[in-house]
């Protein structure tokens, strides 16, 4: 059945509630398909030798084209698709979220979208450095100034903004200010208590 390669990969990435395995088997295959139909449109053409009125030649080298055609723009679908995921996922959990293991979506990618990763944290990051604003810390002020967090992992010392220190040792809870803990809550090391 024409596309149905094409149409089954992009119904799994839009049904799937996490990021998929880059799919590049899949991708190759579909490329194969649209090579073949245009084989079979340029035989049509060719066959035809003259006679691109008739009907019947009409239809079948319009059906292969939007065959290719439709190839085309579900793969694309499939691609953008999946950049969009990495850039939400970039936004709402961090840049640690795109490393290999440990949680991260690293192995789920492709190396195309590990280069565009990449690139857009280093982007991100210069951005923020020049603007001079955390970009990546919420967009919503906190409703409160400090917040009580629990420990999850051992997360060593980290200095607060008023220059006092805190150790982050596993189990112990903490009341400190928003801004000092929201990338480690993020992260996962700490919890906030409600």
């Amino acid at each position: 059945m024409l596309c149905a390669r094409a149409t089954a990969l992009l119904r799994e990435l839009t049904t799937s509630r996490h990021l998929p395995p880059f799919d590049a088997d899949a991708l190759r295959s579909i490329a194969g398909e649209m090579r073949e139909l245009l084989e079979i449109i340029l035989s049509t053409i060719q066959a035809a030798a003259g006679d691109l009125a008739s009907p019947r030649v009409a239809a079948g080298v319009l059906v292969h084209h939007r065959a290719v055609q439709r190839n085309k723009r579900c793969a694309l679908a499939y691609l953008h698709a999946r950049l969009d995921r990495i850039v939400a996922l970039r936004w709402s959990a961090g840049g640690d979220v795109l490393e290999v293991g440990a949680g991260g979506v690293g192995d789920q990618l492709g190396p195309a979208e590990v280069t565009f990763a990449r690139r857009h944290a280093e982007l991100l990051g210069t951005y923020a450095e020049e603007v001079g604003l955390d970009l990546i810390s919420e967009a919503v002020p906190p409703s409160e100034v400090y917040v009580e967090v629990r420990v999850k992992h051992d997360g060593g010392m980290i200095l607060t903004e008023d220059g006092g220190a805190c150790v982050l040792r596993k189990g112990s809870a903490h009341f400190l200010r928003v801004s000092d803990v929201e990338g480690l809550i993020r992260q996962g090391t700490l919890e906030q208590v409600v």
